[in-house]
């Protein structure tokens, strides 16, 4: 298996909240031989980030995910029937996945979000594929073996579960641009899955 980190990386920045630095990194990621996707969605991705738009996209943003926040959930612990008595459980086993792998979330970072936001959990993800390159690089077996049941374990109780349903949400079907990412994403993590041969129990 060829593990490419850009994608999910490029994942995490157009499912957070736009920032000024948004342009910039999207151009960089774009330029990425391994990065999986259509010519159509680049062109779309590159002029909808473009930093004389980015207010408009930070409004469309806030108008889903924040103002439509209940309609629109961008969180995992939103999704599933026993969402509210589940949610502390949730967070606390997000917590641990992050933990474990050393992933921590700078304090004054320009788009801080929650541990179960779409973008962090992707973020996470595509931290894991790096760190299973390094690790297959130095022939570290035993590192990669670990790294990789983390990868699987993660796609099976968090990120696999609930990414899908996001692009489902009413809010986001009316978008043209977040239907059109959240489809990207969703195919993105689906091909993940099968090739890592996971089952996974899809929330909605």
């Amino acid at each position: 298996m060829i593990l490419k980190p850009a994608s999910f990386v490029l994942a995490s920045l157009l499912t957070a909240y736009p920032t000024t630095a948004l342009e910039e990194s999207v151009a960089i990621l774009l330029t990425d031989p391994d990065l999986q996707m259509s010519e159509e969605l680049r062109t779309m991705v590159t002029d909808r980030v473009s930093t004389n738009k980015l207010l408009d996209l930070q409004s469309e943003y806030i108008d889903i995910f924040d103002r439509g926040r209940s309609a629109n959930p961008i969180y995992e612990t939103e999704y599933g029937r026993h969402r509210a008595l589940a949610k502390g459980n949730e967070l606390s086993d997000i917590a641990g996945f992050y933990h474990a792998f050393g992933f921590e979330l700078a304090a004054d970072r320009e788009n801080m979000d929650m541990l179960d936001h779409a973008s962090i959990e992707l973020e996470f993800y595509a931290l894991l594929l790096m760190k299973q390159i390094h690790l297959s690089e130095v022939n570290n077996d035993e590192g990669v073996f670990i790294v990789e049941d983390g990868r699987k374990k993660f796609m099976v109780s968090h990120l696999g579960r609930f990414i899908a349903a996001i692009g489902d949400r009413p809010g986001v079907q009316e978008s043209e641009y977040y239907r059109s990412i959240y489809g990207w994403v969703a195919d993105l993590v689906e091909k993940e899955c099968k090739e890592l041969q996971l089952e996974i129990d899809i929330v909605d």
